[in-house]
């Protein structure tokens, strides 16, 4: 049972990483947030959060 509820929490945790870095691009190229995903995507994982958390990260 534990080892379903840390998969749900990891497959979580990568659906929201991989969001908030998409979004980020998205950001950098102009594009304006469009939905309420993105407007929350841009309130809480900003540019600034995610260099700390992915220091080495360099947008293509």
């Amino acid at each position: 049972m534990i080892a379903w509820i840390l998969l749900i929490f990891m497959v979580f945790d990568i659906l929201i990483s991989g969001a908030a870095i998409r979004r980020q691009t998205n950001r950098h190229l102009g594009i304006p947030a469009n939905n309420p995903v993105a407007v929350f995507l841009d309130e809480h994982y900003t540019d600034e959060y995610l260099k700390k958390v992915y220091p080495n990260m360099q947008l293509a």
